[in-house]
């Protein structure tokens, strides 16, 4: 009985302590998104006579209180008076901090607008919805800018311009509560498009498992497309020199929404070594290979940015099980 009792004190202890450390981690990682220097205030809205007032990044109850304070249009978007280039706009709420601002743009001004973006941070990402296009614009360390414009540019139905922050709490930590496992990667990353019904999504991942004391980094790859690709392995091409090889093997499930799909999804860990080559290589060329085709694209700066914040936090920020 007396043996019992002290097996079952330990296993008490035990679990208490790992619940506290975990515990930690997930109060360390929410106290990031608190920090004031982590709220992104947009500088090039300053250039199309946007001041903005909310920064992202800051809690959602100041942007409640700021709305009741201003006139707002039918679909709840805050009306600004005689601008030159917006008609509306309104910032978006995920997790109970502004995720993103969304301005709604004059039509007669889209085209100025996509010019003033491509002057300022080189040609977009272009991805093509039927009648809607959408220019994807990446500005270094700050935020990334989604901008859907109809494909005449004097309709009179809205265009608009949706500004996404880059700091930490853009991305998300995904736990496991029975095996303690988490991972860290942008909810957002540049997608190869072969058609509407085609498509591959590479993310970098900081991994880390807390029942193992285990951290590392990793590869997701995810496939979307109205065939299988039969994905078997993965190549990096790194400065027209070297090739490095992942032998893969996704999960492969169908998905029946609006229309059939076939999905791949696989993780792959990979080494530090691995990080640091794509971070100092000039360029980096992917290779998704399958048994029945094959998806090629370059890395963009976006996959080099999470790649390195996913270096940052794995070497300075995530608390260790221990």
């Amino acid at each position: 009985m007396k043996k019992l009792l002290l097996i079952i004190l330990a296993t008490t202890l035990g679990s208490n302590l790992f619940a506290q450390n975990f515990n930690k981690e997930k109060d360390h990682l929410t106290a990031l998104s608190k920090e004031k220097e982590n709220h992104v205030y947009v500088d090039f809205l300053n250039k199309l006579d946007f001041g903005q007032e909310i920064g992202i990044g800051e809690p959602a109850v100041n942007y409640i209180a700021y709305k009741e304070t201003k006139k707002l249009d039918k679909h709840g978007n805050i009306i600004l008076k005689k601008h030159p280039y917006f008609s509306s706009f309104r910032y978006n709420v995920s997790n109970g901090i502004v995720g993103s601002i969304t301005l709604n743009i004059n039509p007669k001004k889209v085209e100025y607008v996509n010019e003033l973006l491509t002057s300022l941070y080189g040609a977009a990402d272009q991805i093509s919805y039927g009648h809607l296009g959408q220019s994807i614009f990446f500005v270094p360390n700050k935020y990334y800018m989604r901008f859907k414009t109809h494909d005449n540019y004097n309709s009179s139905a809205n265009s608009f311009l949706t500004i996404y922050s880059l700091d930490f709490m853009e991305n998300y930590t995904k736990y496991d509560e029975f095996s303690k496992v988490g991972m860290v990667y942008y909810n957002f990353t540049p997608i190869k498009r072969v058609n509407d019904a085609t498509y591959n999504s590479l993310y970098f991942i900081y991994t880390f498992n807390k029942k193992e004391n285990y951290k590392g980094y990793a590869i997701k790859n995810e496939f979307v497309g109205s065939d299988w690709l039969f994905i078997d392995k993965i190549d990096f091409l790194i400065d027209d020199d070297e090739v490095i090889t992942f032998n893969v093997e996704p999960n492969r499930k169908v998905n029946k929404l609006f229309t059939v799909s076939c999905t791949e999804n696989s993780i792959n860990t990979v080494s530090s070594e691995f990080i640091d080559k794509i971070l100092n290589a000039k360029t980096v060329k992917v290779k998704i290979c399958g048994k029945s085709n094959f998806i090629k694209f370059d890395l963009t700066p976006l996959h080099k940015y999470q790649i390195a914040t996913a270096k940052y936090y794995y070497d300075n920020d995530i608390i260790p099980a221990n």
